[in-house]
């Protein structure tokens, strides 16, 4: 049971990490014009932003990882 925690505590980080590239997607589309894509990803960056903290809770990554944050 163990392991299952730490994977899932390694797919949140995985997760939260995920809004960083859905942000520069969206500076990418910004520059390049792309409106409707631009707010998508931020849209998108946001719900990460919204749901990260409540998994990191749920799955207790600060206790499994108290030295990434």
């Amino acid at each position: 049971m163990k392991n299952v925690q730490i994977i899932l505590a390694c797919l949140v980080h995985i997760f939260t990490g995920s809004g960083i590239i859905f942000s520069f997607m969206a500076l990418v589309t910004v520059i390049e014009g792309y409106k409707l894509l631009t707010f998508m990803f931020l849209g998108i960056a946001l719900l990460v932003d919204i749901v990260d903290g409540t998994l990191a809770r749920k799955y207790k990554t600060e206790i499994i990882f108290p030295n990434i944050d």
